[in-house]
């Protein structure tokens, strides 16, 4: 990280991978915590090493000076070859619920539109999103799921959106979370990758504080998702204290 002064005051980083010039090699893309002002750091491989290369900030002014948290997803959203980037926000009331959408120039990501989760209750009262971007319909371009906040007594959502090509417009909800979980905090982390080989992403979900270290898996139907089915991380590895997982699914070439 290329600043001391917020490693200082905060340091929590969120990562993505992507290739964003087409090279054949993933640039890293480092969302902030609170009070970074909307700012996230793109880093690339350099002889053998990894280099910052480059700042870029989301273009939400308000945001940005209230909370600025961002939190990052990779994928060709327009199936160019190339990553693209879409970054979630953190709790926003009572305006919450937007991601901003990046696209890749070859050589810079490009801002390009807002979206919006269309829930105004969820909005005004949390308004964090937590994006995943993968193919979903195996078209060749990266659909884009948001996992929610903290929402109790009816939590647990994601909601799927497409990709660029209709300007990311949502597609579907689909509540993933696990009843208990649900009415006692409702924040879901998501995760996509082909977990069955169909040549479809699928979702792999945890859930939020309070969650009791549970990950799910809901297999892409070509549209959306299927029913969830849970695993718990093995009690003899836990160590967290407040039962929240953050998966991830990584892809090989």
């Amino acid at each position: 990280m290329q600043w001391s002064l917020y490693d200082a005051a905060n340091g929590e980083s969120w990562p993505a991978c992507g290739d964003i010039d087409g090279d054949g090699q993933d640039e890293i893309v480092v969302g902030l915590g609170a009070t970074s002002g909307g700012l996230l750091e793109v880093f690339r491989g350099a002889a053998g090493s990894i280099a910052h290369s480059a700042w870029i900030r989301t273009p939400f002014a308000a945001y940005d000076r209230a909370n600025g948290e961002t939190h990052p997803a990779m994928g060709d959203t327009n199936g160019d070859g190339r990553a693209d980037l879409v970054v979630g926000f953190g709790t926003y009331r009572p305006s919450g619920g937007w991601l901003a959408h990046f696209v890749s120039s070859g050589t810079s990501l490009v801002f390009s539109r807002f979206a919006r989760v269309p829930w105004s209750a969820y909005n005004a009262a949390n308004g964090a999103t937590w994006p995943a971007c993968g193919d979903i319909d195996g078209d060749g371009r990266s659909e884009v799921v948001v996992g929610l906040g903290t929402y109790p007594t009816n939590g647990g959502w994601t909601a799927v959106f497409g990709d660029a090509a209709p300007g990311l417009a949502l597609r579907a909800w689909h509540q993933a979370g696990r009843s208990d979980c649900n009415v006692a905090n409702g924040e879901i982390h998501p995760a996509l990758g082909d977990v069955d080989g169909d040549g479809r992403a699928d979702l792999l979900v945890g859930t939020g504080s309070g969650g009791a270290e549970f990950v799910g898996v809901s297999v892409s139907t070509g549209t959306g998702f299927g029913a969830t089915s849970w695993c718990q991380v093995p009690s003899g590895t836990r160590g967290s204290t407040s039962g929240a997982i953050w998966p991830t699914l990584c892809a090989t070439r």
